[in-house]
C-alpha cells in the first residue's frame, strides 16, 4: 500500500463524513474497534480484506481516492484523453506534443508515488545511505567473484 498515515487520513475524513463512531463503523465492517482504530490512526496497514469490507459498507467510495488521492474520473479522463484523442484542426506536431504532455503527467505521478512508497521502506527497514553504499559494494564485489 501506499503511505499508511496518508490512507488512513481520508479512511478517517470518509468515516466522519458518514456520522460513523469507530466503534460503530468497526462493527459494519465485521472488524473490533481497536483494529479500526489502528486503521483510523495509520498504525495498522489496510488489507484487500477489510477494504473489501469498506466497500460493502460505502459502495460509493471510491478506492482511488481512498488508495491514491486520485479520483477514478480524473484517471479515465486522462486514460481517454491519451488513446482517443482526435487531431482535429490541429497539427500533427500539436497533437503528439500534447499526448506526451499526457503521458508525462502519467509518468511523473507515478514517479512521485515510487518515491513514497522508497520513503516509506527506507523508513521501516532504517536503511540510510551508508548501508545504501555498503550494500552496493558487495554486489561489485560478488559480481566479480562470481565471474
Amino acid at each position: 500500500m501506499k503511505n499508511e498515515n496518508q490512507i488512513a487520513e481520508r479512511l478517517n475524513q470518509l468515516v466522519k463524513s458518514k456520522g460513523y463512531s469507530t466503534k460503530e463503523f468497526a462493527e459494519l465492517c465485521d472488524t473490533t474497534a481497536p483494529n479500526m482504530s489502528g486503521y483510523l490512526n495509520g498504525k495498522r496497514p489496510i488489507g484487500i480484506k477489510i477494504l473489501d469490507k469498506i466497500k460493502e459498507v460505502i459502495p460509493e467510495l471510491d478506492l482511488n481516492w481512498l488508495l491514491y488521492n486520485e479520483s477514478a474520473e480524473d484517471l479515465n479522463a486522462l486514460q481517454e484523453a491519451t488513446s482517443t484523442y482526435q487531431i482535429q484542426n490541429h497539427s500533427v506536431d500539436d497533437a503528439i506534443k500534447k499526448l506526451i504532455d499526457l503521458e508525462t503527467k502519467v509518468i511523473s505521478h507515478r514517479i512521485n508515488h515510487l518515491e513514497e512508497d522508497i520513503a516509506s521502506l527506507k523508513s521501516i527497514l532504517k536503511v540510510d545511505d551508508m548501508d545504501s553504499e555498503m550494500i552496493t559494494k558487495l554486489k561489485e564485489i560478488i559480481k566479480k567473484d562470481t565471474h
